[in-house]
């Protein structure tokens, strides 16, 4: 988690300490992780770093995981607050929720980096297969919205009409959630009940935001 929030600060920042070797070490803690090459892709982006770029999108295609580690960051938060005076862990991880979420704005050097030059095949083949990654793999809705619209960006410099509709029919079906009445329900316990809150935050890690909120009105109904 300090290392995918390090590299996200990076890509973000002038800082002098920020080098390429520092961001090349916090990848190798969670190398097999394919979110957090995302993060380094962000940061070579911002340095307009093309190969580097390129090669960390090869290398986040052979991870055989992909872990924002997005409920992890809130559960965290609400573990660093335990045994102080504001020790109540549902608050704090609502709180946390907010921090994480902060932590998810790393993509605008990436799309920055694919409006350009996508004359040239290679560049905008890495753009079609980081966008279609980040489509399939993203566990939380801004990845896999953000991915779409990359590959949108390259149909667009091609004049692709049919597979910019096909993109546009997968990204409004993203909005998709259970029957809304029941999600608001069972989105109110998880700020009275520990135990859905962690279970939510687990699944948000594990199955990825959709098929957490799904599991969430299973719960809540199966407790309540």
């Amino acid at each position: 988690v300090v290392a995918m929030n390090l590299i996200s600060l990076c890509a973000n920042s002038p800082d002098e300490r920020c080098t390429n070797a520092l961001v090349s070490d916090a990848i190798a803690t969670d190398s097999n992780n394919g979110a957090i090459w995302v993060s380094g892709i962000s940061f070579y982006a911002a340095l307009g770093d093309d190969v580097r770029v390129m090669d960390s999108i090869d290398a986040l295609e052979k991870t055989s995981l992909f872990n924002e580690r997005f409920g992890e960051k809130a559960l965290l938060y609400a573990q660093a607050l335990e045994g102080s005076a504001s020790n109540y862990f549902n608050t704090n991880a609502i709180v946390g929720i907010g921090k994480a979420a902060s932590s998810l704005l790393i993509h605008s050097p990436i799309t920055q980096w694919c409006k350009q030059g996508l004359e040239d095949s290679s560049k905008a083949n890495a753009c079609l297969t980081l966008g279609e990654q980040l489509e399939t793999r993203g566990k939380t809705q801004i990845s896999k919205t953000i991915g779409i619209a990359l590959q949108e960006i390259v149909f667009e410099s091609q004049d692709n009409s049919d597979a910019i509709q096909m993109a546009k029919q997968r990204r409004s079906e993203l909005t998709g959630m259970p029957d809304r009445d029941l999600y608001q329900k069972a989105s109110f316990m998880l700020l009275l009940d520990e135990r859905l809150l962690r279970s939510w935050l687990y699944n948000l890690d594990t199955f990825g935001e959709v098929e957490s909120q799904r599991l969430l009105v299973e719960e809540a109904q199966m407790l309540y």
